[in-house]
């Protein structure tokens, strides 16, 4: 068993399983009804089933979601993003999303052993590019507010107290300091930033509306000379973006548990920004 179906069968269950078995079914009904052909799976993929193919002679991607809550919101954010960096809407219905294929298509995450620096400027134009697009009203009900989303820190975790009150504390202050709110992508790391041509675009947009501040989160990987430099590159005050790194950690963390996945990869994160927040 592979990630993707022990991460669906963790989060699902029963409902997940046979979600699963379908697939194949799904693929070739789909492929039918839009006209797809060479169709094979992504390698690397965790939540969606994922696949490359062709739409008469045009590279596509075919993305496959059980939750068709979440693959709403993300139509409706690549909507909004459209022409500021995400790629193109060729198709949809509740459970299948079809986009073009961003070619080459290499992810940001290949530049960090070599090219960190790089990677710091490109991962900020790309969010700073994203916040630029404004959304009318009629989307405003299409996305949770990061206030609401952040009530889920105040239950009761598995994870060491000091983290969930130093993060309810800070989570206070952080959302009465900041008063502009942007559609956010909300799960910008260096894997969701592809090479396409020879412009990086955002992939697998969630789409949150809160402060352009909370976003930094997903692509600082040193606490220390990350934060340093993405407060440089926006003008925001340093102590801020390791704030809210800090509470994004505790909330990941919480969202781990609550499907049953391991977050000890955030736990460890949270353990090593503590001492700077």
């Amino acid at each position: 068993m592979n990630t993707f179906e022990q991460n669906i069968l963790n989060i699902y269950g029963q409902k997940g399983r046979e979600w699963l078995e379908k697939i194949p079914g799904t693929v070739q009904q789909i492929s039918e009804t839009w006209d797809l052909t060479n169709l094979n799976p992504i390698e690397t993929i965790t939540y969606n089933y994922v696949l490359s193919g062709t739409q008469k002679g045009k590279p596509i991607i075919l993305k496959l979601s059980l939750d068709a809550e979440r693959l709403n919101k993300e139509i409706d954010a690549l909507k909004v993003f459209s022409g500021y960096g995400v790629p193109k809407v060729l198709n949809n219905n509740n459970s299948a999303l079809l986009l073009e294929h961003l070619i080459p298509g290499y992810p940001l995450k290949t530049f960090l052993s070599e090219r960190k620096n790089e990677a710091r400027i490109i991962a900020c134009q790309v969010m700073k590019k994203l916040h630029q697009a404004s959304f009318s009203p009629a989307y405003k009900n299409s996305f949770p507010l990061i206030n609401d989303l952040l009530k889920i820190l105040d239950k009761t975790w598995d994870i060491p107290s000091q983290y969930l009150i130093k993060a309810r504390f800070l989570r206070d202050n952080l959302l009465e300091t900041h008063q502009e709110y942007k559609l956010l992508h909300w799960d910008l790391h260096h894997e969701n930033i592809l090479l396409n041509d020879n412009e990086w675009f955002a992939i697998d947009p969630q789409g949150v509306i809160g402060p352009p501040i909370s976003e930094t989160w997903a692509f600082i990987i040193d606490p220390i000379l990350d934060t340093e430099y993405i407060a440089r590159y926006f003008n925001y005050p340093l102590e801020n973006i390791r704030q809210w790194y800090f509470v994004r950690l505790i909330l990941a963390i919480c969202w781990n548990l609550e499907d049953n996945l391991n977050p000890q990869h955030f736990l460890h994160l949270a353990e090593l920004t503590f001492p700077l927040v």
